[in-house]
């Protein structure tokens, strides 16, 4: 007798482990086809200094993204470190309207002495995005 009740509970617990769902295949990620870009919005800030390692007169210039900045206010030809915010990439030119010779790119933290790239004291006009 002990044998049968034994038998039953090994048929039924068997039933309960057939009835367990087997584990589910690791799904494939869905490849989704053309790229992606990704833009900074809206306004940014870029922090320009009259002299090295953030010194002398400084502003901080706020300007909406992609659009052309010509310098004024006294500071075409005088900025020596020139920072743009965390996710900026920003194109330095040596004439105005965005024209003439081009550094780019230049990203947060920028460049605390422009020097170290031939660049001092000749910014006339920025752009970023």
């Amino acid at each position: 007798m002990k044998t049968s009740a034994i038998a039953i509970a090994i048929a039924a617990l068997a039933g309960l482990v057939a009835a367990v769902p087997a584990p589910a295949s690791a799904a494939s990620p869905e490849v989704v086809e053309g790229s992606v870009e990704i833009t900074k919005r809206g306004p940014y800030n870029v922090f320009i200094t009259e002299h090295a390692n953030w010194g002398g007169r400084n502003e901080l210039l706020t300007q909406n993204t992609g659009a052309c900045r010509t310098l004024g206010n006294g500071w075409p030809n005088t900025i020596t470190a020139f920072g743009p915010d965390p996710g900026v990439t920003c194109t330095i030119y040596d004439r105005p309207q965005c024209q003439g010779s081009q550094f780019w790119p230049i990203r947060n933290p920028g460049y605390a002495n422009l020097n170290t790239i031939g660049w001092n004291d000749r910014i006339q006009s920025f752009n970023c995005l």
